[in-house]
């Protein structure tokens, strides 16, 4: 699965766990290898003040029922990958986000 996104302008990515069984999920969203950065801008559902909205690495563990918001700026030239790893280190699926003009 292919998810679009605007180069050059704020896309909104809400990550959610609702698995059953995976109480520890971590999202990674990279450029390549290389882990890229995003702001955080909700969580559950409520936004996220203003001094609450740091960019920082793009890496966040999500534990069942809890939801975030981030915002990230891709450029044209990003091939961007959103990476869904387990507690363990254990790979669990990877999402491809294509960069539109």
């Amino acid at each position: 699965m292919n998810v679009p996104l605007r180069a050059g302008v704020p896309n909104r990515l809400r990550l959610i766990n609702i698995t059953p069984g995976l109480p520890a999920l971590t999202f990674v969203l990279t450029d390549g290898f290389n882990t890229v950065t995003w702001t955080p801008v909700g969580k559950d559902g409520a936004e996220l003040p203003v001094a609450a909205r740091a960019s920082r690495e793009a890496r966040q563990l999500v534990a069942v029922g809890e939801t975030y918001d981030f915002e990230i700026t891709p450029k044209t030239d990003e091939r961007l990958w959103l990476n869904l790893v387990r507690g363990n280190g254990e790979w669990v699926v990877q999402t491809r986000l294509v960069v539109r003009p």
